[in-house]
């Protein structure tokens, strides 16, 4: 994470789901199976669904990219990042239909460190994230509880 690369299954998963798409495609397209109308909806489709496996959870970004931004802006130098908050693990449950099961999954990408460091390395390449607690120069410091404070004011708003 600290280089902001996807899992290698993920990158493999979406650029093998291309090419499975365009090889059924150009062979449906040589043994006139189905229309060309039909053709280029399953191609839309397919691509809708790739580009919202890249996206994941829109909302997550969303959502907590205007309180980091607003943050970052506050520093007047290169800032670095510390998560200061307990970790807490958030888990999504996945509901079974018809069958009344679940199970519970953590994603990485739904954690508060993960989308908080996604956010600061997407704005500023070159931040520096801290395993440590720092104890020099805290000005230059995002911490993740100034994060959630910030969101917690937007809220009561």
């Amino acid at each position: 994470m600290a280089q902001g690369i996807e899992p290698l299954g993920i990158r493999l998963l979406f650029n093998s789901s291309y090419f499975f798409c365009f090889a059924l495609l150009i062979s449906i397209r040589e043994n006139n199976f189905i229309s060309d109308k039909c053709l280029y909806v399953i191609c839309f489709i397919s691509l809708l669904y790739n580009a919202c496996f890249i996206i994941k959870i829109p909302t997550n970004f969303i959502f907590y990219k205007n309180a980091v931004e607003n943050l970052v802006k506050n520093k007047k130098e290169l800032p670095v990042y510390y998560y200061d908050d307990e970790k807490k693990i958030v888990p999504t449950e996945y509901q079974i239909p018809f069958t009344n099961k679940s199970f519970n999954y953590i994603h990485e990408n739904k954690q508060p460190d993960y989308i908080y460091k996604s956010i600061l390395r997407l704005n500023n390449p070159s931040i520096e994230f801290l395993d440590k607690k720092p104890t020099e120069n805290t000005q230059l410091i995002i911490y993740s509880s100034e994060i959630n404070h910030f969101i917690e004011k937007q809220k009561i708003r």
